[in-house]
């Protein structure tokens, strides 16, 4: 599926269990398009018997969701809200008051803004 997107497949020492990580759609453009469920359909035609389980960020849940619903996983490992690190993700911090970052200024002690 590379160069449109990627991931990482992790094996547990029996082999018995695998992890999805670090899984991407690259380019914005191509999200939506089938490219996320082929990817994931592959790992389980590969691995039919194994357990597959991944973590999801608070943007990704739905996707993932329904590879669950769909058999294509086993199991989604965080069952609790993890926003991802991008702060401008408004799925992720809809909270925020603007496009800037804050920042800990560990010699002062301060909050500084940053552009994120």
């Amino acid at each position: 599926m590379f160069p449109v997107c990627g991931c990482i497949v992790i094996f547990s020492d029996d082999g018995a269990s695998i992890e999805i990580h670090n899984f991407g759609i690259f380019e914005e453009l191509d999200r939506g398009k089938g490219y996320g469920q082929t990817m994931v359909q592959n790992i389980r035609h590969t691995f039919p018997n194994a357990f597959i389980w991944a973590r999801t960020w608070t943007h990704s849940r739905g996707f993932w969701q329904t590879m669950k619903d769909r058999g294509y996983i086993d199991e989604i490992a965080n069952s609790y809200d993890w926003p991802c690190f991008d702060m401008t993700c408004e799925a992720c911090h809809p909270n925020m008051p603007s496009k800037f970052a804050r920042i800990l200024i560990p010699a002062t002690n301060q909050l500084k803004e940053v552009v994120a």
